[in-house]
């Protein structure tokens, strides 16, 4: 059980994250000052660093609380009915949905991707590589099982379906599409089923 100290101590670390993103999404990590954010935050400096440690720790901090919204979607994907892949539609439009209400979330993640595995911290690797990827080739296994698509490697599926599916979210522009991100993502999907599944 929390104590009082840890409860009070829950919004105020949330209140520094969210303001976090929004500052890392728009300036870039270089670019960020830490003191800007305490000043959004109306926090001294040093309360930032008593709560994240550094600069670093709080950007790590900031993209691992987007990467567990998505884990959560992923959750409710792995214990829900439904086809093959309408479980994986689910999580897919699920997560474009999150990123079109949270436009930042976006740019942190592409500034999380851009770097080496061996910069992250272990629990991002840990999300990305054993609960991400494993996920997805679940479903491609499932679905060869099921003589839905020809064998072949599940992770290579599921790195190309990845790939795909960040690259409409990363470079979306609404004003040019006539489709919502949802709707792109779930019309991504697809094509990209067309291309795999046994005819």
């Amino acid at each position: 059980m929390e104590n009082a100290s840890d409860q009070n101590s829950l919004p105020r670390r949330d209140q520094i994250l969210q303001t976090a993103i929004h500052v890392f999404a728009e300036r870039g990590y270089l670019n960020t000052d830490v003191q800007l954010i305490a000043n959004l935050c109306g926090i001294g400096k040093g309360t930032v660093y008593r709560t994240f440690e550094s600069k670093d720790n709080l950007f790590f901090e900031a993209a691992l609380s987007i990467f567990e919204a998505l884990e959560r979607r992923l959750k409710i994907m792995e214990e829900m009915a439904g086809s093959t892949f309408e479980r994986l539609e689910f999580f897919l439009t699920s997560s474009a949905e999150l990123f079109a209400r949270n436009p930042s979330y976006i740019k942190i993640m592409q500034q999380t991707r851009s770097l080496p595995l061996n910069l992250l911290p272990d629990r991002l690797v840990t999300l990305l590589q054993n609960r991400f990827i494993d996920a997805g080739c679940v479903i491609f296994r499932e679905a060869m099982d099921k003589k839905l698509m020809a064998i072949g490697n599940p992770m290579s599926y599921q790195i190309s379906m990845m790939n795909s599916m960040w690259g409409v979210i990363s470079h979306y522009n609404a004003a040019m599409d006539p489709l919502s991100l949802v709707e792109r993502v779930r019309f991504t999907f697809h094509l990209f089923l067309n291309g795999i599944l046994l005819k």
